[in-house]
Formats: structure tokens, sequence, C-alpha cells
């Protein structure tokens, strides 16, 4: 039987904890990603459908359309109410102010209510920061995707 003996020093100690510090920052980055979107980025209009998927919503394959626009830097009374709807679900639209994002639109086919009701997307580098359950009637209806 073979023994050996290590000397446990405070340098040791300290080179430990900051490998383990390291470690779980690492994981947190990597495991962690984006709550918005499960930490991957959404490229393609099939990842888009699946993350509405995931959450409860059935929508058509191909968006009904798909912008560019710019957060505002200032919110007006309208984008503000719709940030503070953002927000009651997590995310928060003025971190991207003056940022240009993408907004795709898909149709929602398993909406318990007539008419047309759409999904909206706010999508940044592949990430979701923002979107809506709405609908396009006159007296219609908006709220979060959850």
């Amino acid at each position: 039987m073979f023994v050996k003996t290590v000397k446990f020093t405070r340098r040791k100690a300290v080179a430990i904890v900051l490998a383990a510090a390291v470690a779980l920052v690492l994981v947190v980055l990597l495991v962690g990603g984006s709550h918005e979107n499960g930490g991957g980025a959404l490229r393609t209009n099939a990842d888009m459908a699946s993350y509405l998927g995931k959450l409860g919503w059935v929508v058509t394959p191909e968006p009904t359309e798909t912008k560019e626009v710019t957060i505002p830097a200032t919110f007006d009374a309208v984008f503000s109410d719709y940030n503070t709807l953002q927000k009651q679900q997590g995310f928060d639209l003025s971190k991207y102010s003056g940022q240009q994002v993408t907004v795709c639109t898909f149709r929602v086919t398993n909406y318990p209510v007539q008419g047309d009701v759409l999904a909206t997307l706010y999508l940044y580098k592949g990430r979701v920061i923002a979107g809506d359950i709405h609908s396009t009637a006159i007296d219609g209806f908006m709220h979060g995707l959850k």
C-alpha cells in the first residue's frame, strides 16, 4: 500500500476556492443562458414556433410579418404601458432603448376564441426580449405570452 501526504496551505485553499468560483460562473453562463428562451438563440421560424409551442401556443409555421424596428430611446405612454405588460412576464424593453430588434408575428391557431389571434415576438440577437398574444378585433385583447 502506498500513502502520500499533501501539505494543505492557505495558498492552496485560496486556489481551490477561486477555481470553484470560476467553475460555478462558467456553469451558470453555459447552462443558465437567457431566461427568456432557455439559453438558445431563436434563428429560424421553426425555432420561434417551437418556443411559442412550449408556452402552449400552436402557431402557423411561417410568420405573417417580420420587420426590424427600433426600440424608442424615450417611451411614450403607449410604449410605457406595453413595457409594463412585458415586466409582468419577466422582460424589460427599457434595457434595449435605441436598439434595433426583429419583430416576428405568427397566427395562433389554438386560441379558444373566434377571430384572428396573433403572437408577437421581439428578438434581439436571436433572444426573446418581449412578446404578446393579441386579437386583431376592434374590441380585442392583449396579454403576455405566458
